[in-house]
């Protein structure tokens, strides 16, 4: 358990740097505090939610009721070129920008998947959405309940047997939901304008937190409990661009059951120096 808490530490640790120097562009605080001075505080029990909005496109950052500080939507923009009347983006700058936050995403998967309690399947985390879906029937993920965030989804082993699914709320530590939300409310409307003044993508953006290889097997849901040692010697951690023809909207590429599993295991070698994958922390987890 302590080798898990120390995952845990080391992941919140790295990613308040990264999201404050890679992400948000800002210089670091020599205080206790990660946070900056100028960057925008947020605070997970002064926020706001309503489950039954079913508006494609809404979420709790929308919620009238939370008194925001800034708006996030151009918050990062004004911040990156006040005082520059034009203003060249350098492509190669963008792309880095983009690996920055495909870097910064794969430590969130892993983190939230660590943290907020009974581990989830694979295919679980790949369904959650930050934001109402063009469907009602494709509602987001990531509520604010009770002061807490929750990562909210829908388990369908069994369903056709007994015409029953189960929706499961998994609530992240607060260190965790400031990070998620910090993300989602500054740098996600960043990486959008980014994407289109780049045309890297036309599209609309996709309502994935972590977006679903197209192909992925949702029915099966069990493509996580393979020998976790096959293959363990291929680092590449694979953005799905080369396995469909799809392309996908969000810039750190598509994911599968396969690349949770890599990403999972680079990130508790790096710290502890044993590798725990998906199915593997789903055993373990009830035995601690």
């Amino acid at each position: 358990m302590d080798d898990v808490r120390s995952v845990v530490h080391g992941l919140v640790e790295s990613m308040q740097q990264e999201l404050v120097r890679d992400l948000l562009i800002l210089p670091p605080n020599d205080g206790q505090d990660w946070k900056p001075e100028i960057l925008p505080r947020i605070s997970i029990e002064k926020l706001f939610d309503n489950p039954a909005e079913l508006t494609a496109g809404w979420s709790w950052l929308q919620d009238a009721r939370t008194e925001w500080t800034v708006g996030g939507a151009d918050w990062m923009y004004g911040a990156d070129v006040r005082g520059f009347d034009d203003v060249q983006w350098n492509d190669r700058g963008i792309e880095q920008y983009f690996r920055a936050v495909r870097r910064w995403k794969e430590q969130l998967i892993v983190l939230v998947h660590l943290s907020a309690g009974a581990p989830a399947r694979a295919t679980e985390l790949m369904s959650i959405q930050h934001k109402n879906g063009p469907e009602a029937k494709s509602q987001r993920g990531i509520f604010i309940e009770n002061q807490m965030m929750a990562f909210v989804t829908t388990y369908y082993k069994g369903y056709s047997a007994g015409g029953r699914f189960k929706v499961i709320h998994r609530f992240v530590p607060e260190e965790v939901a400031e990070l998620v939300a910090y993300y989602l409310w500054l740098v996600q409307p960043f990486v959008e304008y980014l994407q289109f003044v780049s045309k890297q993508y036309i599209g609309e953006p996709s309502s994935f937190l972590w977006e679903p290889e197209p192909e992925e097997d949702w029915e099966a849901g069990e493509d996580e409990e393979i020998d976790e040692e096959l293959n363990d010697e291929d680092t590449h951690i694979d953005q799905g661009e080369e396995i469909c023809s799809a392309v996908p909207a969000n810039v750190d590429g598509f994911w599968d059951t396969n690349r949770v599993r890599k990403v999972m295991q680079r990130e508790t070698e790096k710290r502890i120096a044993v590798r725990i994958g998906v199915a593997l922390w789903r055993q373990a987890y009830p035995a601690i």
